[in-house]
């Protein structure tokens, strides 16, 4: 929703650098990587729900921060900030999804799941484009600051915890405090103390890492996810200044990736489970039984990038870019959605 307004937010703050200017968007994604490192061991140790409802009120923050900044410099680290919090969606949906979701159905389910952190990067700025147009770019942060309150109030309302070794622990303890002669124990019970859980918690994923499978894979998908915010940030210059579209235009051009990403999702939505009921026949279901999604996308994400690079530079007519997108967000979903499946489905 941000995208569009760089221009207008160079010019205010009167910075002429391209790489700024580029920067201030994805710095946004920055947040993404260093959020999770922290809010899936937090998840572990206290559960789901705290960690929801203590980004969510982050997240809020910072951008009603974001929209009361005096500089470039105060923009770009409360958006840092604000990527930092709103990881942990991405961080521990996944993880949620496979606590209260079976197996063969959690195609659809991360399907679903999968379309905020998709189509909002890419609807957001077809709103964001008229905003800034006719209220300024501060209004930008201040919506999106009234849907987050909103959602947050409603997370508060309605979401339970998920996670079974946080629920099965409070089940404990108050069995223990009920029936003080028995000395209960939970099922997921460790005996570690909650600073030496916290440290293997935090070291545990960074242990993950190194293995191959997850680490080529999580390469990739951080990689498609550049991509898609370098596309985002040069949208407003290919737009405005080759092909002559007004703020609130340039807004539009962002959806053929969502119109992509929309059929991509829909494909994945109506295949995914299918197949792996299908390939579990003989085997049972494997994680690499997710895999031909992905393989699917690797092949068109290439195709759509080259046509939007080309038909841009050669000035072709808008549609053959936009196109482009729409190939690109087709074939990203299929990746986006197949590796955290991939992922969750694996022992390791």
């Amino acid at each position: 929703m941000f995208a569009p307004s760089v221009p207008t937010l160079m010019e205010e703050f009167d910075v002429q650098s391209p790489l700024l200017s580029a920067f201030v968007v994805s710095v946004f994604i920055l947040g993404f990587v260093i959020g999770p490192v922290i809010c899936s061991p937090l998840s572990e140790l206290y559960g789901r729900l705290p960690i929801y409802h203590c980004s969510n009120v982050l997240f809020f923050l910072c951008t009603v921060a974001c929209a009361l900044s005096k500089s470039l410099n105060m923009l770009i680290g409360f958006r840092f900030l604000a990527g930092c919090a709103g990881a942990a969606a991405l961080a521990i949906g996944g993880g949620t999804i496979a606590d209260v979701i079976p197996i063969h159905h959690r195609g659809k389910a991360m399907v679903l799941f999968s379309m905020g952190p998709i189509l909002g990067p890419v609807v957001g700025p077809v709103g964001g484009g008229f905003a800034v147009q006719s209220l300024g770019w501060r209004w930008i942060f201040w919506i999106l600051a009234i849907i987050s309150g909103c959602v947050s109030l409603l997370t508060f309302a309605v979401m339970r915890e998920t996670f079974a070794p946080t629920l099965l622990g409070r089940k404990t303890t108050r069995m223990q405090k009920d029936y003080p002669k028995y000395k209960f124990r939970s099922q997921y019970y460790t005996g570690l103390k909650a600073s030496a859980y916290l440290r293997r918690s935090l070291v545990r994923p960074l242990r993950m890492l190194v293995n191959p499978i997850v680490l080529i894979l999580s390469v990739y998908l951080a990689v498609g996810y550049g991509y898609l915010y370098i596309l985002f940030t040069t949208f407003a210059i290919v737009f405005r200044e080759q092909y002559n579209f007004s703020a609130g235009a340039v807004g539009l051009s962002f959806l053929g990736c969502g119109v992509g990403s929309v059929l991509g999702a829909g494909l994945y939505y109506f295949t995914s489970d299918r197949l792996l009921h299908r390939l579990s026949k003989v085997t049972g279901p494997q994680p690499e039984h997710r895999a031909p999604a992905m393989c699917y996308g690797a092949i068109l994400m290439p195709i759509g990038l080259f046509m939007y690079g080309w038909s841009a530079e050669k000035q072709v007519h808008w549609i053959v870019p936009i196109i482009g997108t729409g190939i690109f967000g087709h074939a990203l979903v299929m990746v986006f959605v197949s590796i955290p499946n991939t992922l969750v489905a694996s022992p390791c």
